[in-house]
């Protein structure tokens, strides 16, 4: 079974590398050099020397694997990567890995954890959205034909379902979403600018907060009879804010993404506002909504490329370009300005493929840089100290420029503030024209109501009148013919008298309800008038709001500016830094002095992506990577493929059913392995809802990993694992080899192979009868290294 495995699986790999090569370098033709040429003379200035150089291959293979596969190599494909004497040999390791089954995975949980960071399951199942996001991820799907789908999916769509989760499982909280999507889509955390201004962050402002959320003050969950929650929008709904430290800082807004233009919306009134209307147990759909603006506004904005690009270089760096990745600002410049706009310009052009993207920094010398100082510090001091005076003429240069983009800014931001400040009295004068026009309205809808009552007394009177004028000339007529009838002619008289009185009554009705109408014509009149004050001082209003909307790009393209050039400074002035720090290595003659200049051009160095970072695994990388190294994954790799190539005739192994039954097996590991890494998330990883690359180190961890019962099972000895491997081999040296490769992805050195025979020989193992010795002294070397600094942080 294993030779049907890989009589398919080689031509096929192959196969998608040399599509997938293809592809990049034509995405990439456009420029003079490759990307990643371009990457690296950005990050280093053009000087290489300057910097760490490139890692052995050992931490090479580690760091690619973890990042691009989400776990380490097998020891087998460490010592296949050590042996190659090839000089393309990373190149095609990055080309295999992004094109194999696990880089799905790994991106499937990278995103995950961006996107939803460790939610609970609420309305969507995790399963439909994890399986939604690995597909995406399987076909290429770019990246924001996803944002458009999770920020567009309403839950209705079984096929979108999945992707639903990212607004219902936030119980499409319009704060949540803003906070949320601030953060996650545009790299903005808005929510200290929820009541006022941004206390920190010049350039947070509260109106940005409400213009994002008028994208989801419409949307409610809907309920399909108990069954399926969705999401409905209303077609009504204004947002105003007032600031809580001044009350006269308000204003009204329309839906808008940063950088772009306030949404107008079309003025649709009752039943005309809606596609499906409103009834019992129907979820009404709006002709327009508000949300349904945001997918195509998000994406088609350049801060939404920029934050992705940040996100994905911090994938791989260990660290975003700007840094924390959700508080891009002025204030927290990048540390490369032109690199990442570089980035920006190539995944726009690239169409969104993240893949494209991560191979280039990938291929980059800076992602492949030592985490280590090089050990010629000295012999660059003079390089160092050559750089500085052109630097520093540079950094002056930049000022200037600075400066001048800082004027612009402030020009445009007087042009905004003036723009702003009629908002608040106009908003004030408004309230009380509506107030007043609610005032007259009500009064002219109480003065109708008398009109008619008295409208229809009047006719009621003017009927009898008639009817009792017309009784009342039979009335004489009958009197007349009997003249002696008294009673007929008491009775005439007496319709005389009636007669009379009710045209009396009549000409009173008559007189009042004239007054009546009179009074409800002024009372008309006053609330047309009324209504007239409203409708100007909302155009007024509408005005002022058209004339902000003008200037809101206008103002967000000069803090880009400035931003940019003020990072360009400031990158520049690190750089200075760091060349000074080099320079005044080779003057320090005492070893403490000489200390602190090293740890210093380490800081400096990691800060600028001159060295490589060191960063602790994701609990999911931990868990894949321990049980990897244990041969834990192995195992279930083999079961599930058994299992999957015995369901299958000949036939149905070959390209491409190949990738489908690929994508099944891993699938299945995944389902058999999920247990276990949930439970390394619930350990090593932060709370839900919060940011999750922070390391942090627990005592329940520690029990875990001393004294948790899977953990020691694995490392009990079975079939074809580590620690049944290690058993076998009696010579030190091989033992530390396997030991080593397996684990940390590197051989031994001397005195590292030194220790492992100094220990076997101390635990008597080197005769048959102490198997069981020396079983426990492998399961305790392999305990060891797993649970060392090396292994839990990425170098």
């Amino acid at each position: 079974m294993a030779h049907r495995n890989g009589l398919h699986k080689r031509p096929l790999l192959r196969l998608m590398v040399t599509v997938a090569t293809a592809f990049w370098c034509a995405a990439g033709a456009h420029g003079e050099e490759p990307l990643h040429v371009r990457i690296d003379v950005l990050v280093t200035g053009g000087n290489a020397n300057l910097a760490a150089p490139a890692c052995d291959d050992g931490a090479f293979l580690r760091r690619v694997y973890l990042d691009l596969a989400g776990t380490i190599p097998s020891a087998t494909e460490a010592r296949s990567f050590l042996d190659d004497k090839s000089g393309n040999k990373r190149t095609d390791c990055i080309d295999r890995l992004l094109a194999g089954p696990c880089f799905a995975r790994q991106m499937t949980q990278v995103f995950d954890t961006m996107l939803m960071e460790r939610r609970p399951q609420k309305h969507v199942e995790i399963t439909k959205w994890q399986a939604y996001l690995y597909e995406g991820f399987a076909a290429d799907k770019p990246l924001d034909q996803l944002f458009r789908e999770l920020l567009s999916a309403d839950g209705a769509d079984p096929a979108l379902r999945g992707a639903a989760r990212f607004v219902l499982d936030r119980d499409a909280d319009p704060n949540v979403l803003t906070r949320d999507v601030g953060r996650i889509v545009f790299g903005h955390d808005l929510q200290c600018a929820q009541c006022h201004d941004h206390p920190l962050i010049d350039d947070y402002y509260q109106r940005d907060y409400y213009e994002l959320l008028a994208f989801f003050n419409r949307t409610k969950l809907f309920n399909e009879q108990g069954k399926t929650m969705m999401l409905m929008d209303d077609p009504h709904g204004e947002v105003s804010y007032q600031s809580v430290f001044d009350p006269s800082a308000k204003g009204t807004v329309h839906p808008r993404v940063p950088g772009g233009q306030q949404i107008e919306e079309p003025k649709l009134e009752g039943d005309a506002a809606y596609a499906v209307a409103p009834a019992k147990d129907v979820r009404p759909v709006p002709k327009f909504s508000r949300r349904a603006q945001l997918p195509a506004e998000a994406t088609k904005c350049r801060q939404f490329a920029r934050n992705l690009a940040n996100r994905l270089w911090a994938m791989l760096m260990g660290k975003g370009i700007v840094e924390p990745v959700d508080l891009q600002h002025s204030d927290n410049p990048p540390l490369h300005p032109q690199l990442l706009e570089l980035l920006t310009d190539e995944l726009i052009a690239r169409k969104f493929n993240a893949k494209s993207l991560l191979r280039e920094i990938a291929l980059s010398t800076t992602y492949q840089r030592s985490s280590e100082l090089p050990e010629n510090l000295s012999a660059l001091t003079a390089d160092a100290a050559a750089q500085i005076p052109a630097l520093s003429q540079e950094r002056d240069r930049l000022v200037n420029t600075a400066a001048t983009s800082a004027d612009a800014l402030k020009k445009v931001s007087d042009a905004l503030t003036a723009a702003q400040a009629p908002m608040g009295p106009l908003m004030d004068e408004l309230a009380k024209r509506n107030a007043a026009m609610a005032e007259t309205k009500k009064a002219a809808d109480e003065a109708v109501k008398p009109v008619a009552a008295a409208q229809a007394k009047l006719s009621d009177a003017q009927l009898a009148a008639q009817l009792l004028g017309e009784a009342l000339a039979k009335a004489k007529q009958a009197a007349e013919k009997m003249p002696s009838n008294k009673d007929l002619v008491a009775a005439a008289d007496a319709v005389k008298a009636c007669s009379e009185k009710l045209v009396a009554e009549i000409s009173a009705s008559s007189d009042q309800l004239a007054k009546l109408q009179a009074a409800a014509a002024v009372a008309a009149e006053q609330a047309t008038s009324a209504n007239r004050a409203a409708d100007e001082a909302n155009k007024q209003l509408e005005a002022v709001r058209a004339q902000i909307s003008a200037l809101e790009p206008q103002h967000d393209a000069a803090t880009t500016q400035a931003a940019y050039d003020s990072a360009l400074v400031k990158a520049t002035e690190a750089r200075i830094a760091a060349a000074q720090a080099l320079a005044e290595l080779a003057a320090a003659s005492d070893p403490a002095k000489s200390a602190q200049l090293r740890t210093q051009l380490t800081s400096l160095w990691s800060h600028q992506s001159l060295m490589g970072s060191i960063r602790p695994l994701s609990p999911e990388q931990f868990a894949w990577s321990l049980m990897k190294a244990i041969g834990v994954v192995d195992a279930e790799l083999a079961s599930a493929a058994a299992e999957v190539y015995r369901a299958s005739s000949p036939s149905e192994v070959d390209f491409p059913d190949a990738v489908v039954r690929t994508r099944q097996i891993e699938r299945a590991v995944v389902a058999k392995l999920k247990p276990h890494i949930d439970r390394f998330v619930q350990l090593f990883g932060a709370e839900a809802g919060q940011p999750q690359h922070e390391f942090f180190a627990t005592a329940d961890q520690a029990l875990y990993l001393s004294n948790g019962n899977e953990v020691k099972s694995w490392l009990a000895p079975n079939g074809v694992d580590l620690a049944a491997r290690l058993l076998k081999l009696d010579d030190p040296k091989q033992l530390a080899d396997e030991l080593y490769l397996s684990v940390f992805t590197r051989r031994p050195i001397d005195s590292e192979v030194a220790s492992v025979a100094d220990y076997l020989k101390s635990r008597g193992v080197d005769k048959p009868e102490k198997k069981a010795e020396k079983t426990a002294a492998i399961q305790e070397m392999v305990w060891s290294l797993l649970a060392s600094v090396e292994f839990r942080f990425v170098r």
